[in-house]
């Protein structure tokens, strides 16, 4: 089976690494660990070009990739630091299933303090309900182990070739609909041995968190807030927790890039930070070898982390939908932090990889340096704003009138439109029973609004397609998130297509209700 939608990171670790690097033991002591912030040096004193780091940030802004942030430490320093608007990097970022790195290193921290005993225990440890007669069903010997690795066998993940990501996550997104996360996972059919085969499951990451709840007691962004975020200085961050109080462990943890470069330094140095092991270094060493064999790809699984599946170890990576990725690259003592919403990876790599020339300092460039600063700070900034072509009749008709949704897998239950201007209109819909309201560009630049479904703000911008279709870019600036909304007028009705990447998630028709 083939996972596309988590393709493209494992290109960017594997390409940016090249193919024959061995992982070295991580000796030397770095000459500051950034627990109150990372230090900057040029890109020349960590062997890297800044020009070609500067035509790699002006090419995304120029192509529009939908890279939220850019950030490359080298040698312990940054010597990238970019955010792509409408990305200002002001809120932490929802960095989707990196979180289920995060939630593997706190099960370490676990059984290193005694909390659990091992990857050998039994899951049904923790869950009284499964140890009544045939109540688990064939759960019994689902173990720590098989949870991390997503070799659980549960009926979850297995999901046919070329699947998008809401059919690999299935289960997952039948398990945030419920009201209770954990007895819909425990009840989930087995349809494998546990151990026998990987299936892309994020349910397996959720029972981890509800372990970690009741093998600590605490909960898993508390015990991690104490045991591993303090420690690395990591402060501004938020984790969602399901109805019954325990955090996702599959993700939507949001954290700044800056602190999930941290994440990717403390296993880059095998768990050592300020002078202690705050994280021991068999854990990293197995996290981070395969453990797990998946079907298709370069890169196989450890535990929450990915790693090559061909050649010897070498680099290994965090990864989370829409492009969230942790690389971390021992041998070229190298961490890249990249978020966004369904870039490209190949080509970040060919715009990456040739920057990195030495392990060694390169000759100053003062005026590289200046050109690298330019394209950081014009990346930040909006584009001009594009005259705005006339109106259509189409939209003095359908401006502010309301159109009820047939069932949707996005829940958006009603949608409007209200044109208010030449250059600006405003959307409106209803989802779940709450009404959102926000604005939306029409002359080429994004309008930002703090009023979201998923409380992570979002920008939009639109423009007429002929006479009777309107399409909105809908695009979280802190989430993995980024849809086209396409709306075709019809008399009393319309068509919504809501669209992720290549993938149509839902068409269907609308009904004008009201005047």
């Amino acid at each position: 089976m083939k996972y596309e939608f988590l393709a493209f990171p494992a290109v960017l670790a594997f390409l940016l690494a090249g193919c024959a690097a061995t992982r070295p033991i991580a000796k030397t002591t770095p000459d500051y660990w950034p627990t109150e912030g990372w230090r900057t040096t040029t890109p020349e004193r960590q062997g890297v070009d800044s020009r070609i780091l500067a035509k790699a940030v002006n090419t995304i802004r120029e192509r529009s990739l939908p890279v939220h942030s850019l950030l490359v430490v080298r040698g312990g320093y940054v010597v990238l630091d970019v955010n792509f608007h409408p990305c200002s990097g002001e809120v932490p970022h929802d960095i989707a299933s990196v979180t289920k790195s995060v939630t593997s290193a706190l099960v370490g921290l676990a059984i290193e303090r005694g909390d659990l005993k091992g990857v050998e225990e039994k899951m049904s440890v923790f869950f009284p309900e499964l140890s009544a007669p045939g109540a688990g069903r064939g759960k019994e010997a689902i173990t720590i182990e098989h949870l991390l690795t997503m070799t659980s066998g549960m009926d979850c993940g297995f999901a046919p070739k070329g699947a998008s990501w809401r059919q690999v996550e299935a289960a997952l997104l039948d398990m945030v609909e419920s009201k209770d996360f954990i007895r819909f996972a425990l009840d989930l059919p087995m349809k494998k041995e546990p151990g026998s085969e990987f299936a892309y499951c994020s349910v397996n990451f959720h029972l981890l968190s509800a372990i970690l709840a009741r093998a600590t007691g605490m909960s898993t962004a508390d015990f991690a807030r104490k045991h591993l975020f303090e420690p690395l200085g990591i402060r501004d961050f938020a984790w969602p927790a399901d109805p019954s109080g325990i955090p996702h462990g599959w993700g939507d943890l949001r954290m700044h890039p800056k602190d999930m470069a941290k994440i990717g330094y403390l296993y880059r140095n095998e768990g050592r930070w300020e002078g202690r092991q705050l994280l021991s270094a068999s854990w990293i060493e197995q996290s981070t070898k395969k453990q797990a064999d998946v079907p298709v790809g370069l890169f196989d699984y450890g535990y929450g982390w990915w790693v090559p599946g061909v050649g010897p170890t070498g680099p290994f990576d965090a990864r989370g939908r829409g492009g969230q990725v942790v690389v971390v690259q021992p041998e070229k003592d190298l961490v890249v932090v990249v978020t966004g919403a369904g870039y490209d990876g190949d080509v970040l790599v060919r715009l990456l990889r040739p920057a990195l020339k030495s392990h060694r300092p390169l000759p100053e460039d003062p005026e590289g340096n200046a050109i690298l600063m330019e394209a950081v700070a014009v990346a930040a900034l909006p584009p001009e704003p594009k005259p705005v072509p006339a109106l259509p009749a189409t939209a003095r008709n359908v401006s502010g009138k309301n159109y009820r949704l047939e069932t949707n897998p996005i829940g958006i239950e009603s949608v409007s439109v209200q044109f208010e201007g030449t250059s600006d209109a405003s959307l409106r819909f209803e989802r779940k029973g709450n009404a959102f309201e926000m604005p939306v560009g029409l002359d080429g630049v994004y309008r930002i609004s703090k009023n979201s479904p998923t409380q992570i703000p979002v920008a939009l911008k639109g423009g007429w397609k002929g006479e009777d279709s309107f399409v909105i870019e809908y695009v979280e600036t802190a989430g993995p998130n980024n849809f086209l909304l396409i709306f075709v007028y019809k008399e009393n009705g319309m068509t919504a297509r809501i669209a992720e990447g290549p993938y149509v998630i839902s068409e269907v028709a609308g009904r004008r209700i009201g005047q």
